[in-house]
């Protein structure tokens, strides 16, 4: 399973994370609810796209959504 921590990650691999979320955006409208959303970074670049209401991040390991609440908790996300 791949999950990474954007301060901890080497620069090549989070663009390439970065550009999935990029790459999405015009897909993304109303409420988007990303599946294994890890600690939850993409929700800054979900949230960029004008069409989206709200976003919900979910992900098997508690652990990883308690540390996506203390990092990335916006208006409109849900972790």
């Amino acid at each position: 399973m791949e999950r990474i921590d954007p301060k901890n990650v080497h620069p090549y691999v989070l663009a390439d994370h970065l550009h999935r979320y990029k790459w999405a955006t015009p897909l993304y409208h109303g409420n988007v609810l990303d599946f294994a959303c890890g600690v939850g970074y993409g929700s800054q670049y979900v949230l960029e796209a004008k069409q989206v209401d709200r976003y919900v991040g979910a992900d098997l390991s508690l652990e990883v959504l308690e540390f996506a609440r203390g990092e990335y908790t916006f208006p409109r996300v849900f972790l």
